[in-house]
């Protein structure tokens, strides 16, 4: 994921600044490759940090009441769903679950 953060408008700022300064021999290449690695260390972290928590929620009833599998999508709606979060169950009329395959299934 290192890559993507390369890309940004820091990032590029980030590997021109190293760059000149590894032409001009007041770094190493050494020393650029420990740069870019807390660069990703903590961007990778601060995003973390800023990631929504989520709780987890189990589903404990629901109908099925249609079905499709196009490609690498499954799509599923259910009604009368269900949930426990958080130790409290959830009543939804309708939901609609969709999913990709990951390339680990693969």
């Amino acid at each position: 994921m290192g890559d993507l953060y390369h890309k940004t408008t820091l990032g590029l700022a980030l590997q021109d600044s190293l760059t000149s300064l590894l032409e001009q021999q007041l770094i190493t290449p050494e020393q650029v490759e420990l740069v870019n690695q807390q660069f990703e260390k903590v961007l990778e972290d601060k995003i973390e940090s800023h990631r929504p928590k989520v709780p987890k929620a189990q589903l404990t009833d629901g109908k099925s009441i249609c079905f499709n599998h196009m490609g690498d999508l499954w799509k599923v709606q259910l009604k009368d769903v269900v949930l426990r979060v958080n130790d409290e169950d959830l009543t939804i009329d309708r939901m609609t679950l969709l999913a990709l395959e990951s390339d680990k299934a693969k």
